[in-house]
């Protein structure tokens, strides 16, 4: 006769449930689940003792064809010795929760952690893995936008840099909306009141000497806090004899006060420079105040005048001694190096904040508003963990992904100005600094589900399902060629076996004999319109998108949703927040149902074309059991994609004040 039939294997021992003796059998296969099945039976004595056996069940078709329709373990034997025993287990996924692990996965697709996880701790077990298709959510959606100097402060935060913003030559301008860049270094080739010598070699062809009064250089002032040991200075000498006696170089705090002494000076036969920073950085040391100021040579003895052409402060992170131009461009003509800005080879980085999506990020995109593209301009980009990409020369620059992350930052390095034509004084070039007053980044993303970062620590059944959860798949305790037209899941016979997926990423064919049906449809919460207001700004306006599903719009008309009232400061906090809450409202428009059909493995995670319905559905689970007939239930839902509901996204934001 047909019927389900039970085999319950234990150290080579094996007992048997005919079909004729199963009572009320319980047979449920979800997904991700330590499904619990049961059996009843009249009581038998031997099959105590009989816990933690392999359990199989068969359904006997009327031609005595046994199937394999479901494995698993015994747990528990009870009942009344007069009357009836309950054999109850759970299916092959209650053997994860056995034995543990405690992992941290990052920026990582989530396939791949699954089959990382697999391969490293479910040894027993020969498990598959479908990679997923990734679809198009978005193209060119915009994170980051600074119209407002609120805006360019918010994605550049200087308190957030890698440097102290009051000992960087960096500022950010209100009057402008922009950040610029301060001195650097300063140079001076004054020839003050003296009629000093002369000579082709000497910036425009001229010096200063001792021979009637002391030599005075005018300097600025640093415009940020130079910390006391990156404080360089140093100082161009002329042509001069061997006999200058002792020369005093002296620095303006409040009054001139003496920084070093230098004596038996060597004869000097041409111009050279001479590194004088430590003596000003022990000068500097204790003192409060701005550093820089006016500077006083003055000679005493000696019968050879002492000559300076030039001297200068720097500030030695962003300028080397030995790179300082020796060499004027022409007869009489000026220096190139040192430069009042910082050079290429050390800008000033600003790191734009971090930005994460709620999908895979696989293209960005900057355009950056400066003054000279042509200068020291370096665009770049970061995804995730993966080292930093740049672009050089350019306002606009596209960077493509390497990695599965949904984190993406940028920056954006600054320097000298190389668009002004050379001046007629040192520094040549490098004497104006670039400028940044506008930034945007925007993004393409698919519905890949990345790992950001996540920690596990647990049973394997609990990390497995987190894990799955975390990133919209699913597995069965199963054998599936992936590969396969009809890639329908078995039950392993022997050994363990197990497949994650996408649910609905496969359709199967709808191989069944209806019994029963119902089907529902529920559109409480449903939402395909949604505003999101961000944190008031310091003159009380705040940012306010509203975000727009056309398709959704076309189909069900427009159902605005309750607004998003967020604590964002930046656009793209508040555009995730919101498009994240209005995926959950969209998502609840779908199609539920059931089936009673014939008795039957039928898979769930596996989309099914229910004629009935006229639609395709996932089967969310599916039920063995044998009441007033053999039958399986099925239990439907409508798959629902990123993709889909974002496909047609629409968004508008401006400020308010509210």
């Amino acid at each position: 006769m047909s019927g389900y039939k039970f085999e319950f294997e234990l150290e080579g021992e094996t007992k048997t449930i005919s079909p004729d003796e199963s009572i009320a059998p319980n047979l449920p296969i979800s997904l991700s689940a330590a499904d619990e099945w049961s059996v009843q039976t009249q009581y038998r004595a031997d099959l105590s003792g009989f816990e933690l056996a392999d359990a199989k069940a068969y359904w006997v078709d009327d031609d005595d064809v046994e199937h394999l329709i479901y494995r698993g373990e015994v747990d528990i034997t009870e009942g009344d010795p007069d009357g009836l025993m309950t054999v109850r287990g759970q299916d092959l996924t209650g053997l994860l929760k056995r034995g543990g692990a405690q992992v941290h996965y990052q920026s990582i697709a989530g396939y791949e952690a699954i089959a990382d996880y697999a391969d490293t701790y479910l040894t027993d077990w020969e498990w598959d893995v479908l990679e997923p298709e990734p679809e198009l959510v978005d193209e060119d959606l915009l994170l980051q936008d600074t119209p407002s100097v609120e805006d360019l402060s918010a994605v550049f935060p200087l308190e957030e840099q890698d440097f102290d913003p009051a000992a960087h030559p960096i500022t950010l301008s209100e009057d402008y909306n922009a950040y610029f860049l301060q001195y650097t270094a300063f140079i001076s080739t004054d020839t003050g009141s003296s009629t000093g010598p002369t000579d082709p070699e000497y910036t425009d062809g001229a010096a200063q000497d001792t021979s009637d009064s002391p030599i005075l250089h005018l300097i600025g002032f640093f415009g940020y806090d130079i910390p006391t040991e990156h404080i360089g200075f140093a100082v161009r000498e002329g042509i001069f004899g061997p006999d200058t006696g002792d020369i005093t170089y002296s620095a303006a705090d409040g009054t001139f006060q003496e920084v070093t002494v230098r004596s038996n000076i060597s004869e000097s036969t041409s111009p050279r420079w001479v590194d004088l920073s430590s003596t000003m950085q022990d000068f500097w040391d204790g003192r409060s105040g701005d550093v820089g100021g006016n500077i006083e040579i003055t000679q005493s003895g000696g019968t050879d005048p002492y000559v300076v052409d030039a001297v200068v402060y720097f500030d030695q992170r962003f300028h080397d001694f030995d790179n300082f131009d020796n060499d004027v461009h022409e007869p009489g003509g000026h220096l190139d190096r040192p430069y009042n800005r910082p050079p290429p080879e050390n800008p000033v980085i600003l790191k734009a904040v971090d930005v994460e999506t709620s999908t895979n990020i696989t293209r960005a995109y900057v355009d950056a508003d400066t003054i000279d593209t042509n200068g020291l301009l370096e665009l770049s980009v970061s995804f995730g963990e993966e080292p930093v990409q740049t672009k050089t020369n350019t306002a606009s620059a596209e960077f493509q992904s390497n990695t599965d992350t949904m984190t993406v930052n940028g920056q954006i390095a600054l320097g000298i100005r190389t668009d002004s034509d050379p001046q007629d004084e040192t520094p040549r070039y490098g004497y104006e600094g670039q400028v940044i007053d506008g930034w945007e980044l925007s993004v393409d993303t698919n519905d890949l589900r990345v790992i950001e970062d996540l920690e596990l620590a647990g049973s394997h059944y609990e990390n497995f399902g987190d894990l799955h959860d975390e990133v919209g798949m699913a597995f069965l305790p199963a054998s599936i060629d992936f590969s396969a037209s009809n890639p329908e899941p078995t039950w392993p016979t022997d050994g363990l076996e197990g497949a994650s997926f996408t649910p609905g990423q496969i359709q199967l064919e709808s191989d069944w004999r209806r019994l029963s049906k119902t089907k529902k449809r529920d559109m409480r919460d449903y939402a395909n319109v949604l505003k999101g207001f961000g944190e008031p700004d310091s003159e009380g306006q705040r940012i306010e998108i509203e975000i727009r599903l056309s398709e959704e719009i076309a189909e069900h008309g427009e159902v605005p949703g309750p607004p998003v009232v967020s604590d964002a400061t930046t656009l793209a906090e508040l555009t995730v927040e919101t498009r994240n809450e209005l995926f959950n409202l969209a998502s609840v428009d779908r199609t539920t149902g059931s089936l009673e059909v014939a008795p039957k493995v039928v898979w769930p995670g596996f989309a099914y074309q229910v004629e009935i319905f006229g639609e395709v559905l996932t089967l969310e689970k599916s039920t063995l059991q044998d009441g007033s007939q053999a039958q399986t239930e099925l239990e439907f839902e409508e798959g629902v994609s990123i993709e889909s509901i974002f496909g047609s996204i629409r968004q508008n934001v401006r400020r308010s004040t509210r």
